[in-house]
This record gives structure tokens, C-alpha cells and sequence, in this order.
């Protein structure tokens, strides 16, 4: 039962959306020009030329219309991410509906529908670059934040496909896939400089170059990115031993990116390096506090070659196949049990490295089915793990290995109602083989109304870090996790401009794989099963666009993730999310402005505290066309400055910290030409 509290929250939060839409639509129908929304059969071609039907590749491995697609899919696009001035991955996530993001000051982890697992490293996410998988070979890793290897102004779109994706992706597509697509080289049509300045000595640069000539077409770039970082106080560590609480000068940041592309007929050759270097300024595992030598370093190279091509009679084939490597370094510097008045600094490195290939064939049988079927293999040929401290080395050298089948029908039973149904089978070196369907009932009653049903089932395998982590030896009792997944959507269209909706989860999940703080280790905790998780609630959403180039949207998400056994609220698990964003061109086509205000709730830490919900609110002026082939942006994020926490994780606690202060009013000045 929801407490008396929790259904107060859910009456403002309803208020709140209807009031936000109330003036969001006002807003939008205000500028003098404004086509009234319509219906597409009405609207002149003009009109019909502004209208962009959005499509998805990632949710079937096909396009289809996001109408179609079996999973309540947003699609966040370039214009997006340059006008609300995007700078990673996570900060694309926080706008979508369902998400919330943690940064513990090294790195950032993806919440889905209240569940966020502290010391989790986003496992439970597949994600993808151009159909590559990122996810790296011993910690099943999804970087988000400045560690993901590629530019974000390098980016076409990103597509977000919550819910179970086991039937068609595998391992990971536990809660969802995120399927980051590039851009091509006529894209850009020549050259790119990008230069950035921005809070804390922050400085960033970008070279691109991308043309198409004669059916052969190419895309170069590089980035860095340099940040003296800031002074970050932790009021659980104001005493003398800490420095009062202050560490000065341990939060900088050294990025370097470079990319790839090359398309050629049917065949694509990409390649994506990244490496990132992160000073800490917390003490993870009881490190010593305030010491600049606390650092991170993390390093992903990866490359495909991708041949695609359609045939006649309603057959597409695809092949990939790819290579990926990626290293860590860790630098823990700790007071010697050994020698008294003496330090140490404890070195922490992991190599995975793996070959993949996949085949899919995608057929139209008539015009009623379309089938989609593939298979895949990776090969984990290294997955090393060491650390070397006072008391000696501990070095750990795996190798492993998974294949997987599938089969994916979209059949049409009637001209208004599609059956999506298909199935998976996953084998592990490490685990057993398991088998995950995906059901979707898509009905569309009346032009504009569609109403989805939705049933998934997803596994994840323990990766290598859970299995042998300062053991040496598997973990014997670690098994899989699965989660069961229902959900319904009803989705309205409001004319040509405008859709909203509401939709009804219910996520249940067994076996969830999670640090064991009561086997503690010097640089790690043990991982265990734990029995059954629950997640359920609803988000209210809506979206509109308009053709003289204003946008808006917002959504609102109650949710409550509990112990199923106990019922007691897991931590990091905020009750309630709300997200409003629009952008408004304040001169046509030249000068946009891009807001946005987030609300993320409550939530427990680990040692069963609460930390307060919080607003955000992050502006961006941006401009084109005023100069020709100049861009030029400013942004403000946490314009209110608003001093808000985040739940820490178990290498938090062994150093003193439950919570984890978070960035307050920043600003970032970026100018982009073409050549």
C-alpha cells in the first residue's frame, strides 16, 4: 500500500504536469505564424513537408515508425543535444522519461523506473554505437559520462528503448538498450572546428572533417577535453584527519577521442578510441582522503566492419563483425598496515578484450509477416584482472565465451493490429543457457489512438569481475539474475503536432546481483544473489512540436521499487520523477532558447538515511545562421544553484561517505564553424 505521503506526492506531481502542459501548449500556439494542430490529411504541403515522422531502428533491428515498435522508444536527436547543450550521455538520459543518474565524482550510472543499484556499473543497459557494442568484457561496463569514447557533437541521434531486449540483443538488455547512431560525412560536407570554455578551467576542442564523392564516404575526428576540476567539501569528513572535510584540486579530468568512418556501397569501416583520466576526489575503499594520486583511467578502442544490403523480393541481410579492447588503471594510495607512518599506493588494472560476429536476415513474407532472424558470437579472449598492493599481487587471467539465436516476428492480423512476438536463446561459458521471449500487442482502435501491451523476460550473466574479484576462483553461488517485465501504454495524438500519454509498469525481478558489504575487501566487495526485487508505477508524458521551430514536453513518472520479501524501498530509488523541457526560437531560425527543469525525489542511501528530492533547472541560448557557417551557444546548468546529494555506494562507506555532493551553478560558452 502507497503511504498517505506517497498519494500526496502523486496529487501535486498530476497538478504539476497538467499545469506545466497548460502553459507548455499556450506557449507553443502563442508565436505569430503557428499552423493549429491538424490533421495530416488537411495540411498543405508545405505544412506536410515540416511534419517529421520519427522512426526507430534499434527496438525490432528494423525502421519502423515509433508507432509501431514494441517498447515505449524516444529518440533524442542532434538538434536536441546541440540547443539544450548536452555535454555526455547522461545528461541526454536525465531528460528521458523513466531515468534518473547518479555521479559519485568519478563516474556516471543510469537509473531506470526506481531502480539504480549502488556499486552497480550499469550492467543492466546494452550499449551500442552504429549496432557495436561498447559494454567492455570484465565489468559489463556502460560509460556515460566524459569516458564514452566518442563526441557527443559526433552523434545523429540516440535511440532509448526501455524494457527487456533479450530476444533480439542478449546479455544486458536487462532494462533496456541505448543505440547511439553517428553521423555521416555528408553530414558535414567538409570541415568542423568545435572550441569550448567552460566552469573550473574546463576547456574542450573538436576537428572533423566528412565528405561523400563518388560513392565513397568518410568521416575524421578528434576531441579533447581538460578540466582543473573544483574544491569539493564533504561535511561527513569535516574533522582534522580529513582536511575539514575539504579535498582541493583531486577533481580534474583529461579526455582524447578519435573517430572514424568510412562507408563504401553496401560496407561500413568504423573505429572509436577514447581514454579518459579521472582524479577522485572522494576516498573509495578508505583511501587516503584529499590525496591527488586517487585516480582512474579508462581506455576503449573498438571497430566494425558492417556489410548491409537490401535484395529484392523484401530481404535484408546484415553482417558485422568487431573488435573491441579496453584497459583500467586504478591508483589507490593507503597508509601502510605494515610499516607505520609510511604509504602506499595499491595498483588496480583490468584488460578485456573480444571478437564478435553476427548475422541477421530480415524477410517480408507477403504483406502480413516480416521476420527477423539472426545469431551471434563473442569471444572473450582476454579478461585480466589484478592488483598489486603491499602484501603482494593478486593477478587473475580469464577467457570465456557466448553465442546466441533468435526469431522475431512482426505479423499484421488486422490493418489496425500487430502481434510482435519473439525468442532468444543464450549460451554462456560461465552460466547456463537460457531462453527469453518478447510479446507485443499493438492496437491502434481510432487514427491517432494505440494502445501497446507488452511482456519481456531478460537475464544477465554474472561478468568477470562479479565471478572472480580478489578470489582467484568463481563465486560458485552467483548465479544469473532475470527479470519478468509488464507493461501498457496508451498513446494520443492530438492533430499533426502533438501526442501524450500514459503508461503502466510492472518489472519483476529475481536474483539480482549486488555488493555484499559484509565480506569487505581492501579495494572491493564481494558480490551476492539477492532473492526478489519489485518495481512498479506509471508515467504521464507529452511531446509537441510546431513549425516554427518550438518544441516542448515533460513527463511524469511515480514509481516504487521495494524488496519484494520485505517491502521496504530500495535505496537510490526515487519515488518520483518529473522533466519539462522546450525549446523556443526567440528570432527564426537563428536564436533558439533550450530549458529545462527536473525533479528527481527522495531516496534512501545505504545506511538508511533519506536525502531530499531537488530541482534542477539548466538553460542554453544557441544560435545559427547569424554568421554563416558559425554556431554559437551558452549554457548554464543548475541556473538556481540548487545543493543536492546522491546515495554513495559501498566502496563509499568503507571511506566514511553515504552521500555524494553534486555540481552547483556551471556555465559552458562553445563555438562551432565550418569550413
Amino acid at each position: 500500500m502507497f503511504s498517505e505521503r506517497f498519494h500526496t506526492s502523486l496529487l501535486n506531481g498530476c497538478v504539476s504536469l497538467a499545469v506545466a502542459l497548460f502553459f507548455l501548449v499556450s506557449a507553443g500556439s502563442c508565436p505569430a505564424g503557428e499552423i493549429p494542430p491538424a490533421d495530416l490529411d488537411t495540411l498543405e504541403l508545405e505544412e506536410l513537408m515540416q511534419v517529421e515522422v520519427s522512426t526507430v531502428y534499434g527496438a525490432s533491428r528494423y525502421e519502423q515508425e515509433l508507432s509501431e515498435a514494441p517498447a515505449a522508444v524516444t529518440v533524442v536527436t542532434a538538434d536536441d543535444i546541440r540547443k539544450h547543450g548536452y555535454r555526455t550521455l547522461a545528461a541526454i538520459l536525465e531528460g528521458v522519461r523513466g531515468f534518473s543518474t547518479t555521479y559519485d565524482r568519478n563516474y556516471h550510472y543510469a537509473g531506470f523506473r526506481g531502480f539504480n543499484r549502488p556499486g552497480d556499473y550499469g550492467t543492466r543497459f546494452l550499449l551500442l554505437v552504429d549496432g557495436i557494442r561498447v559494454n567492455d568484457a570484465v565489468y559489463d561496463a556502460v560509460p556515460l559520462g566524459p569516458d564514452f569514447p566518442l563526441d557527443i557533437d559526433l552523434v545523429d541521434h540516440v535511440e532509448i528503448i526501455p524494457g527487456p531486449s533479450q530476444s533480439v540483443y542478449g546479455s544486458n538488455a536487462f532494462f533496456g538498450v541505448i543505440n547511439v547512431v553517428t553521423r555521416e560525412g555528408r553530414d558535414l560536407a567538409g570541415g568542423e572546428l568545435s572550441a569550448s570554455a567552460g566552469s573550473y578551467a574546463t576547456y574542450g576542442g573538436r576537428l572533423s572533417y566528412g565528405r561523400k564523392v563518388r560513392g565513397v564516404e568518410l568521416l575524421l575526428s578528434g576531441s579533447f577535453t581538460d578540466s582543473e576540476g573544483q574544491d569539493l567539501f564533504f561535511r561527513e569528513l569535516d574533522s582534522p584527519q580529513f582536511n575539514n572535510g575539504w579535498s582541493r584540486g583531486n577533481d580534474s579530468l583529461r579526455f582524447g577521442s578519435g573517430f572514424v568512418k568510412a562507408t563504401i556501397g553496401d560496407f561500413t569501416l568504423e573505429g572509436i578510441f577514447g581514454r579518459s583520466r579521472k582524479n577522485i576526489p572522494t576516498n573509495p575503499w578508505g583511501t587516503i582522503f584529499n590525496d591527488p594520486r586517487t585516480s582512474t583511467t579508462d581506455t576503449y578502442s573498438l571497430a566494425g566492419l558492417t556489410y548491409q544490403h537490401s535484395f529484392p523480393a523484401g530481404l535484408d541481410i546484415l553482417a558485422r563483425l568487431s573488435a573491441n579492447w579496453y584497459r583500467y588503471r586504478g591508483d589507490y594510495p593507503y597508509a601502510s598496515t605494515l610499516v607505520p607512518g609510511s604509504e602506499y599506493v595499491g595498483k588496480d588494472k583490468s584488460a578485456g578484450d573480444w571478437v564478435g560476429g553476427e548475422l541477421m536476415l530480415v524477410k517480408e513474407l507477403g504483406q502480413r509477416h516480416k521476420l527477423v532472424a539472426g545469431g551471434e558470437f563473442r569471444d572473450n579472449y582476454r579478461q585480466n584482472q589484478s592488483y598489486l598492493d603491499e602484501n603482494g599481487l593478486w593477478d587473475d587471467r580469464r577467457t570465456s565465451y557466448n553465442w546466441g539465436v533468435y526469431l522475431q516476428d512482426e505479423y499484421w492480423l488486422l490493418d489496425n493490429l500487430i502481434l510482435n512476438i519473439g525468442g532468444r536463446y543464450d549460451y554462456f561459458s560461465t552460466s547456463e543457457g537460457t531462453f527469453n521471449p518478447r510479446i507485443a500487442v499493438i492496437y491502434t482502435p481510432l487514427d491517432g489512438t494505440t494502445l501497446k501491451l507488452l511482456y519481456g523476460q531478460a537475464f544477465r550473466a554474472p561478468n568477470a569481475y562479479e565471478l572472480y574479484v580478489n578470489t582467484g576462483s568463481p563465486q560458485s553461488s552467483l548465479r544469473e539474475e532475470t527479470v519478468r517485465s509488464f507493461e501498457a501504454i496508451v498513446e494520443q495524438k492530438f492533430g499533426a503536432r502533438m501526442h501524450g500519454g500514459v503508461d503502466l509498469f510492472l518489472n519483476h525481478m529475481h536474483d539480482i546481483i549486488s555488493q555484499d558489504p559484509s565480506r569487505p575487501t581492501e579495494t572491493s566487495l564481494p558480490f551476492t544473489n539477492v532473492d526478489e526485487f519489485e518495481s512498479r508505477g506509471m508515467e504521464l508524458f507529452f511531446r509537441g512540436a510546431w513549425s516554427n521551430g518550438f518544441r516542448a514536453g515533460g513527463s511524469y513518472s511515480l514509481q516504487r521499487t521495494i524488496d519484494a520479501k520485505s517491502d521496504a524501498v530500495l535505496p537510490n530509488a526515487p519515488g518520483q520523477l518529473a522533466k519539462f523541457d522546450a525549446i523556443v526560437p526567440l528570432v527564426t531560425d537563428r536564436i533558439f532558447l533550450g530549458a529545462e527543469q527536473q525533479y528527481t525525489g527522495s531516496r534512501k542511501d545505504l545506511a538508511g538515511g533519506k536525502l531530499p528530492g531537488f530541482w534542477v533547472t539548466n538553460l542554453t541560448l544557441f544560435s545559427q545562421n547569424v554568421i554563416s557557417g558559425l554556431e554559437l551557444s551558452a549554457s548554464v546548468y543548475n541556473l538556481f544553484d540548487r545543493h543536492y546529494a546522491v546515495p554513495g555506494a559501498g566502496e563509499h562507506l568503507l571511506g566514511g561517505l553515504t552521500s555524494i555532493e553534486q555540481d552547483g551553478r556551471t556555465y559552458r560558452f562553445k563555438l562551432t564553424g565550418r569550413f
